[in-house]
């Protein structure tokens, strides 16, 4: 006995397939990255904390590991160029394990070495550039004010009196962070994941960084507060948002630059 078909009847829409078809889509870059509302910076800080704590016994133990790999670094001769050069290499290492983790639920400790194996070069091209810039950033402020207020700023000088425009050039230099730091602060990852080149993984992450210039300033005052606020009992909450903290560029940079990779970020 055959089935009953209205012709006229409207088309069924199969809801349940469409969703399951628009989950199974394959992610792609989005190279200039897309802007997204200011209210997503809470997702950002809840998806932080969820990967760490998937496996926060592990990545406690990597804060463990870098904090007196950090220190060794400080006591060497040119240890500020050392840290430079090196700390994107890290932070490729990191982006490596994260996604790994987000894959498949876990990651080996090797893994956090893969910006030394994988993309050394490219990773170090990028510390040099921010190295530069904050350089050159230094030398406008030196000339801004007097060599003594400028090596204040650094710690290599006490200063007794403030010049008259120390704080406007103190304004300036600020002002002037902004930019180096939305070039620098996905380019690892868009290396390391996505396998642009140096060139190419600062600009987009300059574009899609001031593209959400708003989300991410708040973003990074709201877990600020969170960090100071960790610190109130014996320091321990520094073991959970530190590393969250530090973290949580991974789950930023899949929202802003991973088509398909929905709004429920890791």
């Amino acid at each position: 006995m055959h089935e009953n078909h209205n012709p006229y009847s409207p088309p069924k829409a199969f809801v349940a397939d469409q969703l399951e078809e628009e989950e199974l889509q394959p992610e792609s870059l989005i190279e200039s990255g897309r802007s997204v509302p200011i209210s997503r910076c809470t997702l950002w800080i809840r998806a932080a904390f969820r990967q760490f704590f998937k496996r926060s016994w592990k990545w406690i133990g990597v804060m463990l590991l870098l904090l007196p790999a950090v220190l060794l670094i400080s006591l060497l001769p040119f240890a500020n160029l050392i840290h430079a050069f090196l700390w994107p290499v890290v932070v490729g290492g990191v982006a490596h394990a994260l996604d790994t983790q987000r894959r498949t639920g876990s990651f080996a400790v090797n893994e956090l070495l893969a910006g030394f194996n994988r993309a050394f070069v490219p990773l170090m091209m990028i510390g040099a550039v921010g190295l530069l810039s904050y350089a050159a950033m230094f030398i406008v402020y030196f000339f801004m004010v007097s060599s003594d207020a400028a090596f204040a700023v650094i710690g290599m000088r006490k200063l007794d009196t403030l010049p008259p425009n120390y704080w406007t050039a103190l304004l300036v230099t600020m002002v002037a962070i902004i930019p180096v730091s939305a070039a620098t602060y996905f380019a690892a990852p868009l290396i390391m994941l996505q396998g642009l080149t140096p060139v190419r993984a600062l600009k987009a992450s300059f574009v899609g960084s001031m593209r959400n210039l708003l989300p991410l300033l708040l973003f990074a005052l709201l877990m600020w507060v969170i960090v100071v606020l960790s610190a109130i009992p014996l320091l321990l909450g520094l073991f959970v948002t530190v590393p969250t903290f530090f973290m949580a560029f991974y789950p930023i940079y899949r929202d802003i630059f991973v088509k398909g990779a929905g709004p429920e970020i890791p």
